[in-house]
């Protein structure tokens, strides 16, 4: 089977074409150097990014200090309940004292009344015997 002439034809103007496809390629080849700008920006990009988590990790004695006040902080906190809590028992103890105090007041007002009723009943004694006396 022999090509026709229309085949040969398209054919040759197909191999015609190659320098189009052979200046693509050439044009892509040239493309590159933006692919490496590109690539070349991302590793600018990650090397940014390292940069900043290594002044994150300079930035961490910002965040000692922080937490070191924050544990003086909580320390005065605890410093402050602790007096609070020797103060109440200060308030207390000075109560009981007065309870105390209080309580011996009232010991010897019942000595005292004790006393009186002794008294009381020595005269009510002597007023029977002085009764009996006028009786006899």
């Amino acid at each position: 089977m022999r090509a026709t002439p229309d085949v040969i034809i398209k054919q040759n103007n197909r191999m015609r074409a190659t320098p189009d496809v052979i200046i693509k390629q050439n044009n892509r080849m040239r493309a590159t150097p933006d692919v490496i700008i590109k690539q070349n920006n991302r590793m600018r990009e990650t090397l940014a990014v390292i940069i900043k988590q290594n002044n994150r990790m300079r930035a961490t004695p910002d965040v000692i200090i922080k937490q070191n006040n924050r544990m003086r902080e909580s320390l005065a906190v605890i410093i402050k309940q602790k007096n609070r809590m020797r103060e109440s028992l200060a308030v207390i103890i000075k109560q009981k004292n007065r309870m105390r105090e209080s309580l011996a007041v009232i010991i010897k007002e019942k000595n005292r009344m004790r006393e009186s009723l002794a008294v009381i009943i020595k005269e009510k004694k002597r007023m029977r015997e002085s009764l009996d006396v006028i009786i006899k």
